[in-house]
């Protein structure tokens, strides 16, 4: 049995030539940059058609005329065309467009570098206008030809995309219609309409609007929404504020101005607006933080619905002694930070500068900074403390109590009461071992060289039997021994009548002379002597003693 031939139609590959605008449509209309894609595609997908009928090829001899409508103001209309795409000078020059290679979405396999640059290989030239008060004067476009000695041929289901780059428009929200004309070689008809065999013209083959392209300020690139944003980052990106009226959360779930959290989050958990110069933002349909603005910007956390009466206000959350505020590390806060002062005043800090908890006063500079504490009913501290500079005690008196009754004071040279001030005083009690070891009384004053009025001073560990100098002048001194102290010694039962404990003034010095008996051997004892020196001008109110 023959094979049936295969039937055959009347087709135009032109015939298939579809114009759309590729992604999204839209376009921001507040004066930013915009880019849009036109896709040239072939739709010869009729499985009748012979490959001569499918494929659509480009070479010199074609062209594509791309337009827009434009607002020019006409004289005649004396009004903005607000369905334009944009004004006539912002429309985009020809360098403004590229060209990519064929690609075909319905293939796994690319070809001939999809989506590639083609551009150097095609020619774009602006579309000559019409003639001024016309209606073919409110398009504006542009021509697109392949060049001479390089065609293309795009294949059933391929597309060519044009982008368009640096649109610009402030024209109000709404569509505007692109239109398209294709030109190519076409046959020519004798005066009976009868194709002439061989002879072709270049002539308008197709043409016809697509789109539409809305201006607007919200667009949706790539299932992100930008709102006067052209390349959105997140699911909803916005450039300017947000103003929401209704829904959660609102307390306790109430119809309010705010938004709140959905899966995965919480439906009842969000920020709202319950009146004029208060946000809110909620937990489980309860206040979490209240910001007010009224006689200053006030902030409450935790304070359940109540209202901040301070800068930053922090509640009782737990209803109990809990820490409010945790601030984590060696860091600072500082207090009169818009102020006028010295290098880090009134900074309290966690190891910052030592290793305890440090507190830096208010002032000027680094010498007046001062710190005030107003404790009526008592300052108590616990440990030991460490004072650099002098200490003043006015209006009161000082309490020295080791814990038995006593006041203990250590110092590594001495001890000097004194009244006056630092600059101008005079002295009463002075005990100093410094300068060889003295005791000053009440009334008393050091003489030239910084000699002590009185010296009371003991002397340790002298070996039996010695001579000690004491260093101390027997010119300007009167010394008496005041008492010894030796462990193990009796001398009623070692000592006998012959025993020494005298104080000898020789070569000019005072000195201790011990000889004590120990059953006819005087050594294997350490001793220890008191001795008391006065000045011999020595005066008491100005009365020589």
């Amino acid at each position: 049995m023959a094979q049936k031939k295969q039937q055959t139609i009347d087709w135009d590959p032109i015939w298939g030539l579809h114009v759309e605008i590729v992604g999204s449509g839209t376009i921001l209309n507040n004066g930013v940059s915009n880019t849009l894609h036109v896709g040239i595609t072939n739709n010869n997908l009729l499985p009748v058609l012979t490959k001569k009928q499918r494929n659509i090829t480009f070479d010199d001899r074609c062209y594509i005329n791309l337009f827009f409508v434009v607002d020019d103001k006409q004289t005649i209309s004396k009004k903005d065309r607000i369905w334009a795409l944009t004004s006539f000078d912002k429309f985009p020059k020809p360098k403004d467009l590229d060209i990519m290679l064929p690609f075909n979405p319905s293939s796994s396999k690319k070809t001939k570098n999809s989506n590639d640059t083609d551009t150097s290989n095609w020619s774009c030239t602006k579309t000559k206008e019409g003639t001024p008060n016309t209606l073919d004067y409110s398009l504006k476009g542009w021509k697109i030809s392949r060049k001479k000695g390089n065609p293309l041929t795009l294949s059933p289901g391929e597309t060519i995309i044009i982008q368009i780059n640096n649109i610009k428009t402030n024209y109000p929200d709404g569509p505007t219609i692109p239109y398209y004309e294709f030109y190519g070689p076409g046959p020519v008809y004798d005066a009976y309409h009868q194709i002439i065999k061989g002879k072709t013209q270049i002539q308008k083959l197709k043409s016809s609007s697509f789109g539409p392209v809305y201006k607007t300020p919200n667009i949706l690139r790539g299932q992100k929404v930008g709102i006067d944003k052209n390349s959105p980052l997140v699911s909803l990106d916005v450039d300017g504020g947000i103003r929401v009226k209704g829904g959660e959360p609102g307390a306790n779930g109430s119809n309010n101005a705010g938004y709140f959290f959905n899966h995965p989050g919480d439906w009842d958990s969000g920020m709202s607006s319950s009146k004029q110069g208060q946000v809110e933002f909620y937990v489980n349909s309860r206040e979490a933080v209240r910001i007010i603005d009224k006689d200053g910007t006030k902030v409450g956390i935790a304070l359940f619905d109540a209202k901040p009466t301070a800068a930053l206000h922090i509640g009782d959350y737990n209803k109990g002694k809990e820490v409010s505020l945790k601030i984590d590390g060696n860091n600072a806060i500082e207090l009169g930070g818009n102020l006028k002062k010295g290098l880090d005043s009134g900074k309290i800090a966690y190891q910052f500068w030592s290793e305890g908890l440090d507190i830096v006063g208010a002032g000027d500079s680094m010498d007046e900074r001062k710190i005030t504490l107003y404790s009526e009913g008592g300052l108590n501290v616990q440990g030991s403390q460490t004072t650099t500079g002098d200490l003043s005690i006015k209006d009161g008196a000082l309490n020295i109590d080791d814990g038995s009754g006593n006041a203990e004071i250590y110092a590594k040279s001495g001890i000097f009461l004194r009244s006056g001030d630092k600059f101008n005083h005079k002295e009463h009690i002075i005990v100093n071992w410094a300068d060889g070891g003295y005791l000053g009384l009440f009334g008393t004053q050091r003489f030239d060289n910084n000699k002590a009025p009185v010296i009371y001073k003991t002397f340790d560990n002298l070996p039996n039997p010695t001579t000690h100098d004491t260093k101390i002048s027997s010119k300007e001194y009167v010394a008496i021994l005041g008492g010894y102290k030796v462990n193990n010694y009796d001398l009623r039962e070692f000592g006998g009548q012959n025993w020494e404990l005298q104080l000898i003034d020789k070569d000019g010095t005072w000195q201790i002379s011990i000889n004590m008996p120990y059953n006819g051997n005087t050594s294997g004892f350490l001793w220890s002597v008191n001795l008391m020196a006065i000045h011999r001008n020595l005066t008491w109110d100005g009365v020589k003693t």
